[in-house]
């Protein structure tokens, strides 16, 4: 039964991870296996006997009196070993930089596998009886012992299963199709950072404007860079505006496009830039889809 559990949920997350199948498909079988699975394969390696009856551990002796783990001590212990495992794994693969989140579900997924089989392995050379396992056992009583109250709400609870289920499965299945746009702005050098922040009047600086397509799609936007002049104190507010370049970008999906911006200033004092990107299937918001904006100060 488990190395059968073993096998179909590893299986699943890794043929659905290979031939690209929904995340939330992946992500629903992997649960399991993050909180509860990797562990309880982990202690049926260490202690694949159930527990004796007549066992009694002193902690005072060194006499080697170590027993194997009862029913809710297992369970327990699953939970803690399967969450330490399965973060260290995650822990691991963040800090040596190997592969990315998407890697980690086939990775813990073989990691299951592996310790699956480890665990099969040792469990079989035991008599059935002496394997531990666990024990559920439900007692549904007679209907028609039951009262007539307690049928309705039985039957209202059953029904409103049957409704919401399709529900929940197409919530699961249902691809996330937000997708997303970088916008960002860097140095004359490519580099995020080190921006020209204090100017004399007339220096000319470049800005280099960058937009990546995540939207999943292609996509058009209207890059808008404005020039607000704010005089020696920032507290009176903006005293003019200027709009100082209007770019249409046409951007396939997954591309990136730079545009170099050239700028000065002739007017001593605090400036505000402002970088507004609109996107074209959103023309009929009035805010911008994503602004940056730049504080200079001129001498």
């Amino acid at each position: 039964m488990e190395i059968g559990v073993c096998f179909f949920l590893s299986l699943v997350v890794i043929i659905s991870w290979f031939f690209s199948g929904p995340d939330q498909v992946q992500s629903f079988f992997l649960i399991p296996m993050f909180f509860f699975l990797v562990g309880h394969s982990e202690l049926s390696i260490l202690y694949p006997k159930a527990r004796e009856a007549t066992e009694q551990v002193s902690f005072s002796s060194t006499r080697d009196a170590r027993r194997p783990p009862e029913g809710v001590e297992r369970f327990l212990l699953s939970v803690i070993f399967s969450v330490t495992s399965s973060s260290a794994i995650l822990f691991v693969m963040a800090i040596y930089e190997i592969g990315d989140l998407e890697s980690f579900r086939i990775v813990l997924s073989v990691t299951y596998l592996i310790l699956g089989l480890l665990s099969f392995s040792r469990a079989i050379y035991l008599p059935e009886d002496e394997r531990f396992r666990y024990d559920f056992e439900i007692t549904f009583p007679e209907v028609r012992q039951t009262e007539i109250g307690t049928r309705a709400i039985a039957a209202a609870l059953l029904l409103a299963v049957i409704f919401v289920f399709p529900d929940t499965i197409r919530l699961i299945l249902d691809e996330n199709d937000d997708g997303f746009t970088e916008f960002y702005i860097l140095n004359s050098d490519y580099n995020a950072g080190d921006y020209e922040i204090s100017l004399q009047q007339d220096e000319l600086i470049t800005t280099i404007i960058g937009v990546s397509n995540n939207e999943g799609e292609f996509a058009e936007y209207t890059l808008e860079v404005t020039k607000r002049y704010f005089g020696d104190d920032l507290e009176s507010g903006e005293k003019t505006s200027e709009v100082s370049l209007v770019e249409i970008l046409s951007v396939e999906s997954g591309g990136t496009e730079f545009i170099e911006y050239a700028y000065s200033f002739d007017v001593s004092g605090n400036w505000k830039v402002d970088f507004d990107l609109h996107l074209e299937k959103n023309s009929s918001v009035d805010s911008a889809y994503r602004n940056l904006h730049l504080w200079i100060i001129v001498q």
